[in-house]
């Protein structure tokens, strides 16, 4: 079948991703998308947190078979072409290195450490991508760097 990405519940979204993290947290309110295989949701991602020029970003899978070029590029497509963010931030638990490894092959950037702001006491790090460092954006929509 073909891998699609679809608007989804955020209640249900942010559940769902909540049950696949490391240390489950209660998530805001905010957007999701989904990849989905015919009926079988492969991955969700949320958006939280707007401020203007960045927005939290969550992603949690159930398979591999979502990392696709084109489905990463329309997770991104969102916050930095639809809603104009500069930047995107993501947290991830400290004890997550399948989510650490994740962040860092999207482009994502360790920024700095939270301590203790999980609900269990572990520290979250603090990752970053500017919309200039996206490679999974169309070259037309990515800015030039040289700014």
């Amino acid at each position: 079948m073909t891998i699609r990405v679809i608007p989804i519940d955020h209640t249900l979204a942010a559940q769902w991703v909540s049950e696949k993290m490391v240390e489950p947290v209660q998530f805001g309110a905010g957007r999701a998308l989904a990849a989905v295989d015919g009926s079988e949701l492969l991955a969700a991602v949320l958006y939280q947190n707007y401020r203007d020029v960045d927005i939290e970003m969550a992603i949690a899978a159930s398979h591999p078979r979502w990392a696709k070029r084109g489905v990463i590029g329309a997770f991104f497509h969102y916050p930095f072409v639809q809603l104009g963010c500069r930047r995107v931030t993501s947290l991830v638990a400290h004890t997550n290195r399948a989510s650490q490894r994740l962040a860092e092959g999207l482009g994502f950037q360790l920024e700095g450490r939270c301590r203790q702001s999980y609900p269990a006491g572990q520290d979250a790090l603090i990752y970053g991508l500017l919309k200039t460092e996206c490679r999974w954006l169309a070259p037309q929509v990515r800015p030039n760097q040289s700014a």
